[in-house]
């Protein structure tokens, strides 16, 4: 009997235990549906280690001479050089110019010195540059001091951290990223098999580094105009394509601070029109004919459609959209056609058969 009995106690404890369990669990269940958790057990036993990635989402600041991104906090030894990412669009409204500081850090070659620190940010002849950049050193520990930037400059600024009471120093140097303050661009070619660039010009303002320009994508289009001008002459239809484009392109720099594209391709009127290739000879002359006819009546016959981005070490900092864009600096966008249509000259004849009657 007291073996049974005994048997009878543990079967009972373990099945307290069990309901004991499901209990527990449903508990977790129903908490964590109401606090929008998914059920994942795995998870939840372990706890949520901390990211030392830097956030993405953070406008950045500057970027060190090893390339490294800087946000508002970012730590940066001294002995290395950093670009400031102040730049700024100023024909499209836009701007780039992140608040914040980033602190610089001097270490000393033996660790067991607690040393104090001096701060200065000076130019290479010695002028002070208070007006540009601010330099804080930390309260509570003399080795760290906050950098920030103020206004744009054009000569390279040298932070310096010299160990008190030596001549002991190190020296971060200190870029401006140019600002742009005018910026357009557009196709270069006047006729069909031309070799096609996107050139244009840039502006920039204070700064001693100048960044990279990438466009983005243009796309050049026929306009409705021409395009009316251009079926009076047929007798037949023509279906355009919605345009040409091109994309991801970097510029070159050009003389002036001007910029250009590598050339890109030669447009032909196949870009243009649907099933071009297909015509045959009779049909073609036709829109060669049509297309330079209008042209003679309709000059700045193309538009485009751009967008392209001022970066810096992958860093984009600026923003230029166009659309309907029909010319720059004076120049209109146009294709002539003339290289074809121009020799065009089908015969004319007059109908011989027709008699005039009158009195002899």
């Amino acid at each position: 009997m007291a073996k049974s009995k005994a048997k009878s106690n543990k079967g009972l404890k373990f099945l307290v235990v069990v309901l004991l369990v499901i209990v527990i669990a449903a508990v977790y269940i129903i908490t964590a549906l109401a606090l929008g958790k998914q059920w994942n057990p795995v998870k939840w036993g372990k706890g949520s280690a901390a990211s030392n990635a830097p956030n993405t989402n953070a406008a950045v600041l500057a970027i060190g001479s090893d390339g490294e991104k800087l946000t508002d906090g970012s730590s940066y030894k001294m002995g290395r050089g950093l670009t400031l990412l102040t730049a700024r669009s100023l024909d499209n409204n836009q701007e780039y110019a992140p608040d914040g500081e980033i602190t610089l850090t001097a270490t000393l070659s033996n660790q067991y010195i607690n040393g104090a620190f001096d701060w200065s940010a000076k130019f290479a002849d010695g002028k002070p540059a208070a007006n540009y950049v601010s330099i804080t050193p930390d309260v509570a520990n003399s080795a760290n001091a906050r950098l920030r930037f103020l206004a744009p400059f054009s000569e390279q600024i040298k932070v310096t951290a010299t160990l008190r009471g030596t001549a002991s120093a190190d020296v971060c140097t200190v870029d401006c990223l140019k600002s742009v303050t005018y910026f357009n661009i557009g196709p270069c070619f006047t006729d069909f098999g031309d070799l096609t660039d996107y050139d244009g010009s840039a502006e920039f303002g204070d700064g001693t580094i100048i960044g990279d320009f990438v466009l983005k994508s243009a796309k050049a289009y026929l306009s409705e105009s021409f395009i009316s001008e251009f079926n009076r002459y047929l007798n037949f239809n023509v279906n355009f394509k919605d345009g040409c484009g091109v994309s991801n392109r970097a510029f070159e720099y050009g003389i002036y601070g001007g910029i250009a594209t590598p050339t890109t391709e030669s447009l032909e009127y196949s870009m243009f029109i649907e099933g071009f290739d297909d015509y045959d000879q009779a049909h073609k002359e036709a829109i060669y004919y049509a297309w330079y006819t209008a042209y003679c009546h309709v000059n700045n016959n193309v538009l485009v459609d751009y967008e392209a981005a001022y970066k810096f070490k992958g860093v984009e900092v600026a923003y230029f959209t166009e659309s309907d864009l029909t010319g720059i600096n004076g120049y209109m966008f146009q294709i002539s056609g003339s290289s074809y249509g121009s020799d065009i000259a089908p015969n004319v004849t007059l109908n011989k058969n027709v008699v005039f009657g009158g009195r002899q």
